[in-house]
């Protein structure tokens, strides 16, 4: 235990979140390295999911990303709801969803991809990170869903995130592409209100969505919405797609739990 002081441990623990002990054992076996003391904590914290990583989990969050005229979404689950919360799935979500801006809906893309701003020489993929999580600070299993792009060139962007743990974060989440001729700035809040209609009311279509009573005002068709919409911007309004995903809902050709 000699040399390894107890601001060394704090400072440790600090930054990978493991256990004061594991901490201090990791300084002593790495001679006082920070550096490696965190490499074996992390290789410690892969060995210890491998006894999770086949345990269900139903509970996680959707997150949304927006740049541009292209957006994504990504539903990533967890054990429990407190797990969904914490610090480090919530940075989860959102780098993934980030991520699949640029390598598209690919489960299997997005674990292959390379974690950011990891800090090290070597790389770290996003399932050795998930892994890294499962083992350590969250210590509980993990799973990457799925993951979708919507990429509408020409069109404007719009996003929801129902029941949120934080913005662009929730257990519900949709994006609504809108073409216009209108700013962004002036189709913001009527954008954002197609976004919750897709979020209420899961249509299967842009064109079954037309018929829908708009989720602001049941008196009118989402088409009315939207006709009403054009002439007050002074300009047509078109809803050119969307995308919808649910925490947990069933997807085809997944098997039930």
């Amino acid at each position: 235990m000699s040399g390894v002081s107890a601001s060394a441990v704090m400072e440790l623990r600090r930054k990978s979140g493991a256990g004061v002990m594991e901490c201090r054992k990791a300084l002593e076996r790495a001679n006082g390295d920070a550096a490696a003391a965190a490499d074996i904590l992390r290789a410690e914290s892969r060995d210890k999911a491998g006894a999770k990583m086949g345990r269900d989990a139903g509970e996680g969050g959707i997150a949304l990303v927006i740049d541009g005229a292209k957006g994504a979404l990504v539903e990533v689950n967890s054990e429990t709801d407190f797990a969904a919360r914490t610090q480090e799935f919530r940075r989860l979500a959102h780098t993934l969803a980030r991520l699949a801006l640029k390598h598209g809906g690919s489960v299997d893309a997005l674990l292959a991809a390379e974690w950011p701003n990891n800090g090290r020489a070597s790389t770290l993929s996003v399932a050795e990170h998930m892994r890294e999580l499962v083992g350590g600070t969250i210590r509980e299993n993990l799973r990457l869903r799925r993951a979708e792009v919507l990429d509408a060139p020409g069109a404007k962007l719009f996003g929801y995130a129902h029941n949120r743990i934080e913005p662009n974060l929730g257990r519900l989440a949709a994006l609504v592409a809108v073409e216009s001729e209108a700013s962004a700035d002036a189709l913001r809040e009527f954008g954002k209100q197609l976004a919750m209609h897709v979020a209420a009311n899961a249509p299967e279509s842009v064109e079954a969505m037309a018929e829908q009573d708009f989720v602001m005002d049941a008196k009118v068709s989402v088409a009315k919405a939207v006709a009403a919409a054009s002439e007050s911007l002074g300009a047509p309004v078109r809803v050119a797609g969307f995308l919808r995903f649910a925490l947990a809902e069933p997807l085809e050709g997944e098997e039930s739990a």
